[in-house]
């Protein structure tokens, strides 16, 4: 099977497939999905809007406390974009998917924030779990939390890692 990557059709929209079929990519504003709300509301979006900007239109109150969303039985997050129509169902951090993408995030960043301070560390797995989150990390030396340079060193570079995250749209 060929893949054909990008090129044009007759209408001149660019064009991604395989000789199985494809789809072309929409321009701006051309394609518009329904959001469907748990109490069965619908709201009308152009394709791509991404988790946080829906639940931003919802209601300023609800984007502030909400983590991200249950898009058609998926978990997402605020940043990922939302291309069909959907039922979409937010999640704040009591609900079990508000967790799982707190714990996810914040796994992220305490790597980000080792990889800063010891850019020579090697990760293997971190995944969220129930209670939190870990990481199976490979390092020259030994680290353990309860050491007072590790201490100060991890909470300036946690603030600094925040401090420059994208913001939530």
């Amino acid at each position: 099977m060929s893949t054909k990557l990008g090129g044009t059709t007759e209408s001149t929209r660019p064009f991604i497939g395989n000789d199985k079929g494809g789809f072309f990519v929409a321009k701006k504003g051309e394609i518009m999905i329904k959001i469907t709300l748990p109490d069965n509301s619908v709201r009308e979006y152009e394709a791509g809007v991404s988790v946080g900007q829906v639940t931003k239109d919802i209601s300023e109150g609800l984007h502030r406390q909400a983590l991200g969303a249950v898009v058609n039985g998926v978990t997402r997050g605020y940043m990922e974009p939302i291309n069909e129509d959907s039922d979409f169902r937010v999640v704040k951090f009591d609900d079990p998917e508000g967790k799982e993408i707190f714990w996810h995030t914040s796994s992220h960043v305490m790597a980000a924030a080792i990889q800063a301070l010891w850019p020579d560390t090697k990760f293997a797995i971190g995944p969220a779990i129930n209670d939190g989150f870990y990481y199976d990390m490979e390092l020259d030396h030994s680290l353990w939390a309860g050491h007072a340079s590790f201490r100060f060193c991890f909470s300036l570079l946690i603030k600094f890692v925040i401090s420059m995250a994208s913001p939530m749209a």
